[in-house]
């Protein structure tokens, strides 16, 4: 087990204040990785850009509760078809190949 998934379980364990067996459901590990899936694999500001944005569209859907796993599964196929790298590779490649610098004279 890697220290990055240690870390990550000693301070959820702390914010939710018990641990107990239902943090381990395969729900919570789908969630997981619906929001590393859409932020992109390999890269630290996929899996952060992933959970800001599942987590606003989770607020945004608070009311609608019935609908709300219809709309993550046709976001997670949505986004595994047009953005199979996630949001944030494409993103840095895009600033990765942009001009740097003033006009050269």
């Amino acid at each position: 087990m890697s220290a990055g998934k240690v870390l990550a379980g000693a301070l959820y364990g702390g914010f939710v204040g018990i641990a107990s067996p239902e943090l381990l459901s395969v729900s919570y590990s789908a969630l997981a990785l619906l929001m590393v899936i859409i932020g992109g694999r390999g890269t630290v500001w996929g899996a952060i850009a992933g959970a800001a944005m599942f987590t606003v569209v989770t607020e945004l859907l608070r009311a609608a509760d019935e609908w709300r796993m219809i709309f993550f599964s046709v976001l997670l196929i949505m986004s595994m078809i047009m953005l199979p790298r996630g949001i944030v590779v494409p993103l840095l490649a895009v600033i990765r190949r942009a001009p740097r610098g003033g006009r050269r004279t």
